[in-house]
């Protein structure tokens, strides 16, 4: 269950780590690269100001992926399992798969909901309509 968080918040890192502030910076880093060749200032000073650029780019994107991940694996850690359960009869209604903390949310199911409250599921039908397409007529 963690591998799996752990891969799901490495993708998504991945995905989000270069960005356009990234990008700006590395265009910038260009550009400056192109000013100082035009200036005439040779090759031994704009060599490494364009590598030592593109080494702030990777390790700027690099801390950025970083912080994302830790990010992304909290989120998905918390992301967890849901149990909806009749709070009449106790039956299991519906299971949603999560990877984090089970919890457990209460509700009616159908035939409590008929049962118990029939003047709720006949409004309800009033209104909606039966599943064949007709509506219920009221007593006036």
């Amino acid at each position: 269950m963690e591998r799996r968080a752990a891969q799901r918040a490495r993708d998504r890192a991945n995905a989000a780590r270069w960005n356009l502030e990234i990008a700006i910076f590395l265009f910038a880093i260009v550009i400056i690269v192109i000013i100082l060749s035009f200036q005439g200032i040779g090759v031994e000073v704009v060599a490494p100001v364009g590598i030592f650029g593109l080494a702030m780019v990777w390790v700027v994107g690099w801390r950025q992926g970083k912080q994302l991940y830790k990010r992304f694996y909290g989120e998905e850690l918390s992301a967890g399992e849901i149990t909806y359960v009749c709070a009449w009869c106790g039956e299991l209604m519906e299971y949603k798969r999560g990877q984090g903390q089970s919890i457990i949310s209460h509700g009616i199911c159908s035939e409590c909901m008929e049962k118990n409250f029939p003047e709720t599921l006949t409004a309800q039908i009033g209104r909606r309509g039966r599943k064949d397409g007709s509506r219920q007529e009221r007593n006036r």
